[in-house]
């Protein structure tokens, strides 16, 4: 039987994962729990399709900078102050 994983599982695969366990394994355990979803050919192209605009999306965001914390203003650009709460 093979499955799709939704969450990472130790000792069986990540999230995201198409793996192959037995029928019952799937059927009684990781597919009520919410771990797994069946490996039907709609699921793997809504997989294959999700994996690829995750892709997109990081190549799209490598070269964004997200700063958390206040911003300041020092010589033409911002940067983050590490010890703005010891003031």
């Amino acid at each position: 039987m093979d499955i799709i994983l939704k969450t990472d599982i130790a000792g069986l695969g990540y999230k995201n994962d198409l793996i192959s366990v037995k029928p019952g394994y799937g059927r009684n355990y990781l597919i009520p729990q919410g771990y797994a979803q069946l490996a039907t050919e709609s699921n793997r192209k809504i997989l294959a399709e999700n994996l690829k605009q995750a892709a997109h999306k990081a190549e799209k965001n490598q070269n964004c900078r997200f700063d958390n914390g206040r911003r300041n203003w020092r010589n033409g650009y911002y940067y983050f102050d590490e010890d703005w709460r010891k003031r």
